[in-house]
């Protein structure tokens, strides 16, 4: 071994030593962004990397060799000197490369310090095969612990560089640095055991302290410019990373908002959708409130109008029958005195002329003609008040809670006879007519309590719209065009419906109104003439109660009809 403490210039070791840091400190921060950005990016910094710490082997080696007192006088081959470059390039990006992949093995980490140290080493002896006029000899041993020192070394700086990456910046700085203090001092140590390898005769005092040839001038300059190329590397490295580093921070912190963002909008639409279903549970409940005030209302109007008129058909069904059951006997005991009267006359033909005059002013032969017919007449009577009982009572008789089989005639006849006292004559008006065009109907399942509320509800509007339509008319005007109400029934031409038809020729209803007149409190009515309950409870019990439907069709100036379909059963 030769003495090296004496044989170097050691402000040019310590610059070899900084050149091969600084190269190493760039190549790491161009190359532990592989694994991000486009396909260029990643090539742009794969081989930005792998030239810095490539020019930085080679920077480092012709340092250290002008370092090295003994070999200052030597001259290079240029063109080995070129290409000693080579080895330390590839062998760099190879390692880059193997090292950016998502998940290393073993064999990774050993295949990269391979090649990383025989990159460094290759660089090393092709960069000494380029002096001129030597042939240089090396103590094995030596060259053997060159090399095992660069792969060693290599092995030990890539798993300090590239182990594991924090969200930390400062960690990863302070790795990268100490990974290339690592990779420049393993470079160094390469470099310098090799020279300590190195067989060579001492030269000459005149040799050791000649100036520097045109050769070394040429391979200093070439070194200055390397080391240079490190350098600006260097800078361009660090604004690199700084410029990751703020676009990284910039990206979190656009992805932060985003998420943010979409954290927001997700809470935002599941408080629209909690909203929507609260806003539809609400509708819901209001709806089963107003259906059930509806029907409480039914319920109450139809108890009420039911006992009343039920109480009202059973006091006159008390006296009537009480007539209709002494009118027969009463009839019988007139015609015995009949008879008697006759025997009497003719046992007793001159009579005294009391007698005679009592006969002649009582009018006795009129008595006896007339008097039976009075008692037919009143018979016709007693009947006509029990089909008014009768006509009460089916209108207010009590639903079930299932349907009956109904004769739906006899329901509008009663509830028109209850609303006759509405349809007489008045000081303002003739008397409004009902036309009654009924067809062949069998007997309907239905709740014929409900269904005569229906009628009710309808005909009253009715005789309402007609007293709307005379306002402003002379009782000769409205005579000549009657107030008139149609009722038709009939079977749908499918026979699969019962359909009722209830028409006035009053002022009809215009567009706006026909489309919310089944609505819950909607009336057209003047404020205390309606309750805008009629027809919404009408609507509930054809349409919910009976599976059928109820509309309109009505235009202004030209009457309303509404038509009632139930299932024909």
């Amino acid at each position: 071994m030769l003495n090296l403490f004496n044989s170097y210039d050691f402000i040019l070791v310590t610059l070899s030593v900084a050149i091969a840091i600084v190269a190493s400190y760039t190549a790491l921060s161009f190359n532990r962004l592989l694994k991000e950005g486009t396909d260029f990016s990643r090539i742009a910094r794969l081989i930005g990397g792998s030239f810095a710490i490539g020019v930085g082997i080679w920077s480092m080696h012709f340092v250290g060799m002008i370092s090295y007192k003994p070999l200052q006088a030597v001259t290079y081959d240029w063109k080995i000197t070129v290409i000693s470059l080579i080895p330390a390039f590839f062998g760099a990006a190879i390692t880059f490369i193997v090292m950016s992949q998502s998940v290393l093995t073993p064999l990774d980490w050993l295949m990269s310090s391979l090649f990383m140290g025989t990159a460094i080493a290759s660089m090393h002896y092709m960069g000494m095969a380029s002096i001129e006029g030597h042939i240089l000899h090396y103590h094995l041993i030596g060259v053997g612990l060159s090399i095992l020192m660069a792969i060693f070394g290599s092995f030990l700086a890539l798993w300090v560089g590239f182990q594991s990456y924090t969200e930390n910046n400062q960690s990863n700085r302070t790795k990268r640095l100490i990974s290339a203090l690592i990779m420049g001092l393993t470079i160094s140590s390469m470099h310098y055991t090799a020279i300590a390898a190195l067989k060579i005769p001492t030269l000459n005092e005149t040799s050791a302290e000649s100036e520097l040839n045109i050769n070394q001038i040429k391979v200093a300059i070439a070194t200055g410019i390397g080391t240079l190329i490190v350098i600006v590397l260097t800078f361009v490295s660090g604004i690199y990373n700084q410029k990751f580093n703020l676009e990284k921070a910039y990206s979190n912190l656009l992805e932060e908002k985003n998420s943010y963002l979409l954290e927001s909008q997700k809470k935002l639409l599941q408080s629209e959708a909690e909203l929507q279903s609260r806003t539809k549970q609400l509708e819901q409940v209001i709806h089963e409130l107003q259906q059930l005030q509806l029907q409480i209302v039914q319920t109450e109007k139809m108890s009420t109008l039911g006992n009343l008129v039920a109480g009202v058909a059973h006091e006159i069904n008390n006296p009537v029958t009480f007539i209709a059951g002494n009118i027969n006997p009463a009839m019988d005991y007139i015609k015995d005195l009949f008879e008697l009267i006759s025997l009497y006359q003719k046992k007793c033909p001159n009579p005294d002329i009391e007698i005679q005059h009592h006969i002649k002013t009582i009018e006795l032969d009129y008595i006896r003609e007339d008097l039976p017919k009075l008692i037919d007449s009143m018979q016709e009577g007693i009947k006509r008040i029990r089909n008014i009982s009768t006509s009460l009572r089916t209108f207010s008789r009590a639903d079930n809670d299932r349907l009956l089989d109904c004769n739906i005639h006899d329901g509008i006849d009663s509830t028109i006879l209850i609303l006759q006292h509405r349809l007489k004559a008045n000081k303002s008006r003739p008397e409004i007519s009902v036309v009654k065009n009924y067809g062949q109907l069998s007997q309907v399942q239905c709740f014929p309590g409900q269904l005569n509320q229906v009628f009710m509800n309808l005909l009253a509007n009715a005789i309402d719209a007609l007293d709307e339509s005379n306002i402003g008319r002379s009782f000769e005007e409205i005579k000549l065009n009657p107030n008139l109400i149609t009722i038709t029934t009939k079977i749908s031409d499918d026979h699969k419906f019962v359909v009722i038809n209830i028409k006035d020729n009053g002022i009809g209803i215009n567009e706006e109104a026909k489309g919310r007149i089944f609505d819950y409190l909607y009336t057209t009515k003047a404020v205390g003439k309606g309750t805008g309950l009629g027809l919404a409870i009408a609507r509930q019990i054809i349409v919910e109660k009976h599976g059928g439907s109820l509309f309109v069709n009505s235009a202004e100036k030209e009457g309303t009809e509404f038509v009632i379909q139930i299932p024909n059963s």
